[in-house]
């Protein structure tokens, strides 16, 4: 028998001396050549793309005013396509590295396909080796077919739930069996069947989508408010409470799991209803609860 966790768990130096007043700075355009030219200083030449030309690269003229002079402009949305593109480039070559004992399978092609069909899949979603491992991330990205067939049982059981953010948070439910997913999602709405709304409660602590987690949480929660306030609306009334708890270490009560049936049980679940004589008379007496 063993339990469950306790715990949800360049600096550069001035290489002049800064004048008291910032200098002036006057920019025109010259035929190909801008000139930007500082009041009682030198003259400063940068060439740049002729922008007359179709081939137009990542500064922009646009606004451009009659006297010919404007602004340069740098082109957001492309600096921020190859800053994308490189940190895909990034996230396979990280993954193919991980997997190199998994197969021949896990080619750089295989991987890079995986990658985008998940993203596709979840817009906005960033692989994330923090929340998971690189080599599981690689299966997954081997069996996206798989994943794209748990989202619609997630989906289906939890049909307002950010998805996205969950599995930010919790990719490791794209690798569970469907027949877990949909049991833990019976148990889940059962025990969140008070809740205004459970899927909003999930989409920000989608921790809570394990069912012993969850029971540990509200057990928790009930006690550290005397069995005096529902868990549920505190935790919708504050999810960030849990967020807290973690960080400072603090300890849930345990979830135990029998090894042989997987069968799981919660010693302080429906206490109130299961304690003795002597430990209602110790809870009236010394803690002055009901």
């Amino acid at each position: 028998m063993h339990h469950a966790p306790r715990t949800l768990g360049a600096r550069y130096g001035s290489l002049y001396r800064p004048s008291l007043q910032k200098p002036q700075t006057a920019v025109y355009k010259s035929h190909d050549t801008w000139h930007c030219r500082q009041q009682h200083g030198p003259r400063a030449t940068a060439a740049v793309p002729n922008t007359s030309s179709s081939n137009t690269g990542s500064i922009s003229t646009a606004g451009t005013s009659s006297s010919g002079a404007s602004p340069i402009v740098s082109s957001s949305t492309g600096l921020t396509t190859d800053w994308e593109a490189r940190r895909k480039q990034r996230v396979v070559r990280d993954l193919v590295e991980a997997s190199k004992r998994l197969g021949p399978q896990y080619t750089l092609e295989a991987i890079a396909a995986g990658v985008t069909t998940l993203e596709q899949l979840l817009p906005g979603l960033q692989i994330d080796v923090e929340a998971m491992k690189a080599s599981q991330w690689a299966k997954l990205c081997l069996d996206v077919n798989a994943a794209a067939m748990r989202l619609v049982v997630l989906k289906t059981e939890y049909p307002k739930a950010d998805l996205t953010k969950i599995m930010q948070k919790q990719p490791q439910l794209l690798l569970t069996n469907i027949p877990t997913l949909q049991d833990n999602a019976k148990q889940v709405k059962q025990l969140l069947s008070c809740a205004r709304d459970p899927d909003a409660l999930l989409t920000v602590l989608p921790s809570l989508l394990d069912p012993k987690t969850l029971i540990s949480v509200l057990v928790t929660v009930k006690k550290w408010y005397f069995n005096k306030r529902d868990p549920v609306e505190v935790l919708e009334a504050d999810p960030e409470l849990l967020m807290r708890a973690q960080e400072c270490d603090i300890p849930f009560e345990p979830v135990y799991v029998e090894d042989s049936s997987g069968a799981w049980t919660a010693p302080s679940l429906n206490y109130h209803e299961k304690r003795t004589e002597w430990q209602a008379y110790i809870d009236q007496k010394v803690y002055k609860q009901e």
